[in-house]
């Protein structure tokens, strides 16, 4: 349900805060107070475009947020949440959209800045609003499917369904794939035995690249290692004058007299150590005739450098490592070649039994619908004679889904289309009178006359439909009297499955309401300024008594007893 909404600074409304009530909720109020800005702001929280003129005349933004307590949110909300990264809190989802003067402005789902696609997305499934806007939903093909499946509960079928069109259009995918490879085989052939053949040629190995390229910095500096390899030998054990050599006297004279300088022994042990590291040394010094000649030369290196990175460039590979995959990928993809015209004719017969499961269920959905169908038009009917609505007829139309030129063969069946929701398209009809031509839902209905259809459909959906909360506007336009008071039972007993919020003028709607709002304009300072606020038993028998014609004694004593009369039922 809609616990709290708080608007501030939105057109005529400068700061008002509404606090609802479980059930049946009503607001009411002069015409031009401002209740329409209620379902402005509502809309804007569902995602709906933003307008300038939105922002009260002096502030730098206008701001709109709501409160919903969701005991038991539905499946499709916690998906759609879960989409957009969000999450209920505790079973709370605080909305907020906040409109900037110049157009700029920001969302708000549960505290995370969001998108006005996810508050669209989102929100519309937690509540609607059903207004003279609501025509082209009305008129929605989709729209209608989706009623006439909530209402035959076939939610399972379409499940189904959409998991063998998942399988279906997998198949598809592949035989396409397959086809392709079939007719671009022989040059893919040639191809991949051209690419094997020359990595297989190549014989690489991992991090040879790098290797050669320290062993060709290496034979470049080869003089120089040389001589400075037999400079250090010479200067440290081969020459005349060798360090080893002196070191070695060194040692000799000074352990003569250890004995007597005993602290000399300590730096005869660490003379001794510096021999021995030294003779050690001369172990790496010492250069082998392949060390000296090179083994490999620079201009083999070079040529196999070259090689390398050519076949880097070619293939798009970053080492070695990637090449060898490459080689091994291309040897899998020839394989597979071999076997394409068998897999094809396997293929062929796992999609036409995928195309029959898938047909199957399609057909099962189209029968169920139909019957669905008569019922719902049946039960619409009954309900919109309660309604004013004594000689009209509501009906859904079922037609096939026509073929279009992108339709794969696949979704293909004779002259018709297999779509996500089946073969059906649907939409809702509705004849005014008797001898009167048929017209599509929303083409010739008045806003009242739309809001009251939808009323119809609502209460023959109630506790079918997943959404938490229901807004009517224009409900009671053009009608009075008795209609007046179906409406508000109506509207009482769709309120026990779900939140209902109505803007209504007529008395008969208002006094069947468990909570009763009145929208008020004033004058502050120069300025209008729109309010919103509960009614107390007393203010509603006085606010029933001025939509009934004014405050006279009898207009009075009607409104008390329509109150009366609403408690009792």
């Amino acid at each position: 349900m809609l616990d709290f909404l708080a608007i501030r600074n939105f057109a005529v409304i400068a700061d008002a805060s509404v606090e609802f009530s479980p059930g049946f909720n009503v607001l009411t109020g002069e015409t031009g107070a401002g209740k329409s800005m209620i379902v402005s702001a509502l809309e804007l929280l569902r995602g709906e475009r933003a307008q300038s003129h939105f922002v009260r005349s002096g502030a730098a933004s206008a701001v709109v947020e709501a409160q919903f307590h969701l005991d038991n949110p539905p499946p499709g909300l916690l998906r759609k949440l879960e989409e957009h990264g969000l999450q209920l809190d505790d079973a709370s989802l605080i909305l907020e959209r906040v409109i900037a003067v110049g157009g700029k402005g920001r969302q708000r789902i549960g505290g995370r800045l969001t998108t006005t696609g996810a508050l669209s997305d989102v929100v519309p499934l937690i509540i609607e609003i059903s207004s003279q806007h609501d025509s082209q939903r009305l008129l929605s093909a989709g729209f209608a499917l989706q009623v006439l499946d909530d209402f035959g509960g076939l939610g399972p079928l379409l499940e189904d369904l959409t998991l063998r069109l998942g399988e279906l259009d997998g198949l598809a995918a592949r035989r396409e794939e397959l086809e392709t490879l079939s007719r671009t085989r022989d040059q893919l052939r040639e191809t991949l035995g051209f690419t094997i053949a020359e990595l297989v040629e190549a014989d690489l190995a991992p991090g040879e690249h790098d290797r050669l390229v320290a062993r060709r910095k290496r034979i470049s500096s080869m003089r120089e290692i040389i001589d400075t390899a037999r400079f250090a030998e010479e200067t440290l054990s081969l020459g005349e004058d060798a360090v080893l050599d002196r070191l070695h006297a060194v040692i000799a004279r000074l352990s003569k007299v250890t004995e007597a300088e005993p602290r000399f022994g300590l730096a005869v042990q660490m003379l001794e150590e510096a021999r021995i590291g030294i003779s050690e040394a001369g172990v790496f010094l010492r250069l082998s005739e392949e060390d000296e000649d090179g083994g490999e030369s620079l201009e083999w290196i070079e040529e196999r450098l070259f090689r390398i990175s050519r076949l880097l460039r070619k293939y798009h590979c970053g080492d070695e490592e990637e090449l060898i995959a490459t080689l091994e990928r291309s040897r899998a993809e020839l394989e597979g070649l071999q076997n394409v015209e068998d897999e094809l004719g396997k293929l062929a017969k796992r999609l036409d039994e995928a195309r029959d499961v898938a047909a199957k269920v399609a057909k099962e959905l189209g029968r169920r619908r139909a019957e669905a169908a008569v019922d719902l038009s049946s039960r619409v009917t009954a309900e919109l004679s309660d309604l004013g609505f004594v000689s009209s007829r509501f009906f859904v139309e079922l037609t096939p889904q026509r073929l279009r030129s992108d339709t794969p063969a696949h979704r293909r069946f004779d002259d018709r289309r297999l779509g996500s929701s089946g073969f059906d398209a649907a939409a809702f009809w509705f004849e005014p009178n008797p001898g009167q031509a048929p017209q599509p839902v929303g083409r010739g209905a008045s806003g009242g006359e739309l809001s009251r259809i939808h009323l119809a459909l609502q209460s023959v959906l109630a506790g079918r439909s997943e959404v938490a909360v229901t807004l009517y506007d224009e409900v009671d336009a053009g009608i009075g009297g008795q209609v007046a008071v179906k409406i508000g039972e109506k509207l009482a007993r769709l309120s026990l499955v779900r939140q209902v919020l109505c803007i209504t003028h007529l008395p008969q709607i208002a006094a069947a309401a468990g909570a009763h709002f009145v929208v008020e304009k004033n004058v502050v300072d120069g300025q209008t300024v729109t309010s919103v606020r509960r009614l107390s038993h007393p203010e509603r028998i006085a606010e029933i008594a001025r939509m009934l014609g004014g405050a006279t004694p009898e207009a009075v004593a009607h409104a008390a007893s329509l109150l009366e009369q609403a408690a009792r039922e």
